[in-house]
């Protein structure tokens, strides 16, 4: 750490973070170099890179905030598609959990429980 005009300075030796993820939020090649030079010799503050990852992650999230929008505005739409995921899993588990039963010899009271599925299926 060192003091600088804007306060106190924090300057890794040797960052991992920049070689790691330099371009997760930000695909533009040349702006991230630019502050990796910079952030190396101390020369940017917290203020401006939180500005650029403040727009990074907008770009990223706008576009779910769109289609989290189109949701609200069908509130039925997602309850549907919740009721049918639901119905299908449920479904899918059943059957994985018969197929572990007999595997693992667990098939006894064998009429009752296709009599329960039965009345589950149904219902379903």
């Amino acid at each position: 750490m060192r003091w600088s005009k804007r306060g106190l300075v924090y300057v890794p030796a040797g960052n991992s973070w920049w070689t790691k993820n330099r371009y997760a939020f930000n695909p533009t090649v040349d702006e991230v170099q630019d502050l990796k030079a910079r952030y190396v010799k101390g020369k940017v503050g917290d203020v401006e890179v939180k500005q650029k990852l403040s727009v990074a992650l907008n770009q990223v999230l706008d576009p779910m905030r769109e289609r989290r929008a189109e949701f609200e505005r069908q509130p039925g739409l997602l309850e549907d598609i919740l009721a049918d995921g639901s119905y299908h899993a449920r479904q899918e588990a059943r059957e994985t959990l018969g197929r572990a039963r007999e595997a693992m010899g667990l098939n006894y009271f064998s009429r009752a429980r296709q009599h329960v599925d039965a009345l589950i299926g149904a219902a379903g």
